[in-house]
């Protein structure tokens, strides 16, 4: 993680924090190899708890409970099943922030830029409006700790023919 050490170059964290893997080699830093962190933690509130963080409004631009039309080709169908694994730290940071009393998380989820792929740059302005109106009507009436609806909706596993979907025990 780059910020803790003044002399670190930002040039690296921000090298490093644009390598998407598959797409992109991983950053050669030391005897390292570097991609973006939220590979491992995409809304990062656990390291704001970390760092002694008491009140936490986290902007989630990602992933929510949206329809996606079903992936065709490997390249999506490996991003599509990044996202889920990535998505799970979100999760885990909720479920952490709900058993300390001590911690305000605020949970603004920007689901309508969700559908949108990662690399789609085409709707930058309206991101931009849809965010600020989000993060305007959360704030309108603030519910810390509250995970979004679409987020929560896990109370029963689905069932699709022969299979049943499995949620892990801090989902429940």
């Amino acid at each position: 993680m780059f910020g803790d050490i003044p002399s670190a170059k930002l040039v690296d964290g921000m090298l490093a924090s644009s390598v998407i893997p598959v797409l992109q080699p991983p950053l050669n830093y030391g005897n390292l190899q570097l991609v973006d962190g939220g590979v491992l933690v995409e809304l990062p509130a656990s390291i704001a708890m970390d760092r002694g963080a008491k009140v936490i409004y986290a902007i989630n631009v990602g992933r929510g409970d949206e329809v996606k039309p079903p992936a065709k080709g490997i390249f999506e169908i490996f991003m599509r099943t990044l996202e889920v694994m990535v998505a799970e730290s979100i999760f885990q940071d909720f479920k952490r922030a709900e058993a300390d009393p001590t911690v305000e998380l605020h949970h603004i989820h920007i689901g309508a830029l969700g559908t949108l792929p990662f690399d789609d740059f085409s709707h930058i302005d309206e991101m931009f409006i849809l965010g600020k109106q989000a993060a305007d009507e959360y704030l309108a009436s603030p519910k810390p700790k509250m995970v979004a609806a679409p987020l929560a909706a896990m109370a029963a596993p689905k069932t699709v023919l022969d299979a049943q979907q499995y949620i892990p025990p801090y989902r429940r």
